[in-house]
């Protein structure tokens, strides 16, 4: 494909059979657009796994060549680019930008090293109020990935956004060099113009439910009734909403001429939401249902459950996760116009889950994926980004999302 440009950045990406054919035509794209007046000085750097094991040679080529010595980026099952994604194939995704240097500063991190990360970054810190924290992790680090988060949020502040590497052969974490481990990304100051927003792609099937009894990662009873049961109650009250009028027929009747409303339901994947405190939005962080005791009705969900604790069960598809993601874009663009009086971005950072390229826009189920979608909403601008094994935004690590990242 070929580069598109901005006052501040550019973005291409590529495919093809190896490493040096792919990297030729990425750094030919980004030559083509370059100006005498445009130095870049920052680099997002994202590649498909089936090229992690030449990360280093990928980096050390791309600095070499562009000049470009602060990057970051990771190995993933897909990367995206301006208006398509590359998904199961070699590819690269590259966006360069010119930051202010005094407004971004360049990290990595490995568990017990955060406090040195602090030491380090210490005497910019002092002078600078850290406005986006871009974060590229690896999920097989020794500590647990969200409390990871936690710890470079006490140390560091900003408002973070940024993936989990979803590479299935090493995680091949991008800074000044290629790691198989920890944390790397970019700090910007408030100076730096961004928006952000987070596309949750799962609706609520039901309403809150209280677990009455928890047993680690089992969930033992809801509202004092089995688990399975409240479950199988929202099911079909979700059915009953989405079918209308006809729906306890459709619902009774057997056979194969099911309307592709109710085969949309059976197709899509359920899971368990966790309401996030505090929160002026319906925002929530989803885990999945791991198993269901046939014989009791208990489910074991991906995530510690305590008695008292509220959740609720969600549905996602096709419709939710491509509706969710045009409306959230959409009141992007109507808060940004309603703040600055314009609506002229300079450059987006995209990361969605890995879930989504299957589900939602994979294998033509729709004409368009997701980055199809957003050049239409937000236009023929610069972007990258990759698919996740977790999305994080506002610091906080999600599952089944789509976090962008918007440099105005």
């Amino acid at each position: 494909m070929t580069a598109t440009a901005s006052t501040r950045f550019v973005s291409t990406a590529a495919t093809g059979e190896n490493w040096r054919d792919i990297s030729k035509k990425v750094l030919e794209d980004l030559e083509s657009v370059r100006t005498d007046g445009f130095k870049p000085n920052i680099g997002f750097l994202y590649l498909t796994d089936a090229l992690a094991d030449d990360a280093s040679s990928i980096l050390t080529l791309f600095k070499s060549v562009t000049g470009i010595e602060m990057w970051s980026g990771c190995a993933a099952l897909g990367v995206c680019a301006n208006g398509r994604e590359y998904v199961d194939v070699p590819a690269i995704s590259v966006m360069v930008g010119k930051v202010d240097e005094d407004d971004v500063r360049a990290f990595k991190a490995q568990g017990p090293n955060f406090k040195k990360l602090h030491q380090h970054m210490e005497p910019w810190l002092n002078n600078h109020d850290p406005m986006l924290v871009v974060v590229h992790a690896d999920p097989f680090a020794d500590a647990h990935p969200a409390q990871a988060l936690e710890e470079i949020e006490a140390l560091v502040g900003g408002f973070m956004v940024g993936g989990l590497a979803s590479s299935r052969k090493e995680s091949a974490i991008i800074s000044t060099e290629v790691t198989a481990g920890g944390i790397s990304g970019f700090i910007f100051s408030q100076e730096v113009a961004v928006a952000t927003c987070l596309s949750q792609g799962c609706v609520p099937m039901g309403p809150l439910h209280e677990i009455s009894k928890a047993d680690d990662h089992v969930i033992g009873y809801l509202d004092g009734r089995v688990p399975f049961e409240v479950f199988a109650e929202d099911m079909q009250a979700m059915a009953r909403q989405r079918l209308g009028e006809n729906a306890d027929k459709v619902l009774l009747e057997e056979g194969r001429n099911m309307p592709q409303s109710l085969l949309n339901i059976l197709e899509g994947d359920a899971h368990i939401a966790f309401p996030v405190a505090g929160t002026d939005q319906k925002d929530f962080m989803v885990r999945n249902i791991m198993a269901i005791d046939p014989d009791t009705g208990m489910m074991a969900v991906a995530e510690h459950v305590e008695d008292g604790q509220k959740i609720m069960f969600v549905h996602r598809d096709d419709e939710t996760v491509r509706s969710d993601l045009s409306h959230t874009l959409v009141l992007l663009q109507k808060r940004i116009m309603h703040e600055t009086g314009h609506f002229a971005p300079k450059a987006a950072l995209y990361i969605t889950c890995v879930a989504r390229a299957n589900v939602a826009f994979g294998q033509n189920k729709i004409a368009g994926g997701e980055m199809a979608l957003l050049r239409e909403i937000l236009g023929d601008i610069p972007i990258t980004g990759f698919y996740a094994n977790g999305e994080i935004s506002n610091n906080r690590l999600y599952g089944y999302t789509g976090v962008l990242a918007l440099f105005l």
